[in-house]
């Protein structure tokens, strides 16, 4: 039986990557300047949801209005 979780503790680096609609390997920049949090497990990248969550929350930056 091959049921996906709606609401998945782990994010794939791919998922990542379209939810914040940027390459895997933005993340992975991202990741190497302490943007965001990526786990390594069976030699694949991962995040965690509610990590990813805070650390977007922490790098938007509010745009003015002119």
């Amino acid at each position: 039986m091959n049921q996906t979780n709606p609401n998945p503790l782990l994010l794939s680096l791919k998922t990542v990557a379209i939810k914040i609609d940027v390459s895997t390997r933005t993340v992975v920049r991202m990741h190497q300047e302490g943007k965001i949090r990526l786990y390594r497990m069976g030699g694949k990248l991962f995040a965690k949801k509610d990590e990813l969550e805070e650390d977007i929350e922490k790098i938007l930056e509010p745009l003015s209005p002119k």
